[in-house]
């Protein structure tokens, strides 16, 4: 649930899994092999965001290359301040459900989850329940 004043960082899963700069396209197609998991958050060693991958990114590359190369940020970050309105606006007739929250400076400061069913987001709450159900029922 919104409420009048909510922001992209409000509602945004503020620890998603990272990778770094230097992954490789098979470092990342592996990441991007989960079922819950669609987007790959590659960032430098200062925390700013370099590339946004999705699987279809991959196709027809090799393991080895740099998984930065295959992607670029346009149309997958949204900034912090962004009210959301606007930010399920952003979300309307598009391909992913997922966009990448970032400051002014490319800093990722988290990760915004359009839930399935289109009403609400992921929470870091309920991304720790569904792991440790996962990991209860191995």
């Amino acid at each position: 649930m919104t409420t009048h004043g909510t922001t992209a960082l409000d509602v945004a899963v503020r620890s998603p899994t990272t990778h770094p700069a230097d992954a490789t396209v098979g470092d990342v197609r592996t990441f991007l092999a989960g079922e819950h998991v669609h987007l790959a958050l590659l960032v430098d060693d200062a925390g700013h965001l370099v590339a946004a991958v999705q699987r279809d990114d991959l196709h027809g590359l090799d393991d080895a290359a740099p998984a930065s190369e295959a992607a670029d940020l346009a149309g997958r970050t949204v900034r912090a301040d962004l009210p959301e309105p606007d930010l399920a606006a952003a979300f309307v007739g598009g391909a992913s459900r997922r966009l990448a929250v970032v400051d002014d400076t490319g800093r990722l400061l988290g990760l915004v989850c359009r839930k399935r069913s289109g009403h609400g987001y992921c929470s870091d709450a309920g991304i720790r329940s569904r792991r440790d159900e996962r990991a209860a029922s191995r």
